[in-house]
């Protein structure tokens, strides 16, 4: 049973041991007899009062992870302030994991978001995350300020562009002002195009398909947003040693090692949970195919149903048809697999090593 402890304003924000006093006063008021130590900080810096992520994705955290959070709130108004709580939850071996829950609003004047007023919050000694759920455009002014305390930095591309950013421009903040400071980057999208990778490399499995790889010519991609689409089409050119010529809306260029064109566009955008349908033509004619139905949870599968939700159904070479379970993961399962890992993906920094080749280029 969770158990949750109201809000505590702070008496000011510069005094941090008036904060971590009351902290400790709320997680000794709970029912719990032991508290296991935090395991890392984790920073999230998001709007006020609009619907993002995180408040699921704690949730799926809350009794498996402890930890410190700081959430820092643009768009209020007045000087900043800070609240305090505490939230418990008895692990399996009946120990109480707390979540130690700062949250600050910046104020009219931006004071609560920069980092000395809340940098000595953190508990010093263990990991130091920091997920961003702001507009892109105001990572610039932040990231140089974050990157002196910050062991890994998350984003997702997928998220500004479903508040009206434009995904190209978020996956180039995420590099050019993330990556390029020597922050270890991480991407939400990334994670959720794990099914729609492996799906694809699972199409070339049997050795009858390895010859296909040279023969692409037209990747045609429908569903997933258009950061996703980004994403998995530079993860597909970084596996195949294709080179990228150019990039415009929904579709990229791409040259194999012999010079041939390939095509990748990208149709229907969409959440990947509302089905994928992916189509590699051949030169010589033939075609490879993935097709994932929408997940609809806690659905049965109909008999005799040729898609079954949230499977995928492949067709290769003689007409080859396997059925595997191909479930997006959701922003609470992503969290839990970055905080546990401490780890760059190192195909992800290839793929934005890529996108930042043919950013200079002007693709």
């Amino acid at each position: 049973m969770e158990e949750a402890v109201s809000p505590t304003r702070a008496a000011s924000l510069t005094h941090p041991e008036d904060i971590e006093r009351e902290i400790q006063r709320q997680i000794a008021s709970t029912s719990a007899t032991r508290t296991k130590a935090s395991l890392f900080n984790l920073v999230i810096f998001r709007r006020a009062f609009a619907q993002d992520p995180s408040a699921e994705a704690l949730s799926h955290l809350l009794g498996r992870r402890p930890a410190r959070l700081i959430l820092v709130e643009s768009g209020t108004e007045g000087p900043a302030e800070a609240f305090v709580s505490a939230r418990c939850h008895p692990d399996p071996k009946n120990l109480e994991l707390c979540f130690q829950e700062i949250r600050i609003q910046e104020g009219s004047d931006r004071v609560g978001r920069d980092p000395g007023f809340w940098s000595p919050l953190l508990i010093r000694d263990i990991p130091v995350f920091v997920w961003w759920l702001e507009a892109m455009d105001r990572l610039p002014d932040t990231v140089d300020r974050i990157a002196p305390v910050a062991d890994r930095f998350l984003g997702d591309s997928s998220f500004a562009e479903e508040r009206g950013e434009e995904p190209r421009g978020a996956l180039q903040a995420l590099e050019a002002d993330v990556h390029s400071a020597g922050v270890p980057c991480a991407d939400f999208s990334w994670h959720r195009i794990f099914p729609l990778r492996l799906g694809t490399a699972r199409l070339f499995d049997p050795p009858a398909a390895r010859q296909a790889l040279s023969e692409i010519r037209l990747v045609r991609l429908q569903g997933g947003r258009r950061a996703e689409g980004l994403l998995f089409f530079f993860w597909l050119a970084s596996r195949l040693g294709w080179k990228p010529e150019g990039l415009a809306e929904g579709e990229a260029t791409m040259s194999d090692a012999d010079g041939h064109e390939i095509r990748l566009l990208h149709e229907g955008a969409g959440a990947l949970t509302e089905g994928i349908d992916l189509h590699i033509e051949l030169v010589d004619g033939r075609s490879l195919a993935l097709g994932c139905a929408a997940e609809k949870p806690g659905s049965a599968e109909k008999p005799g149903s040729a898609a079954k939700p949230g499977c995928a159904v492949l067709r290769g070479p003689g007409e080859r048809r396997e059925h595997l379970l191909l479930q997006v993961p959701t922003p609470g399962e992503i969290l839990l697999r970055e905080v546990d890992a401490h780890a760059t993906d190192p195909i992800y920094a290839d793929v934005l090593g890529m996108f930042s080749a043919i950013r200079r280029k002007g693709g």
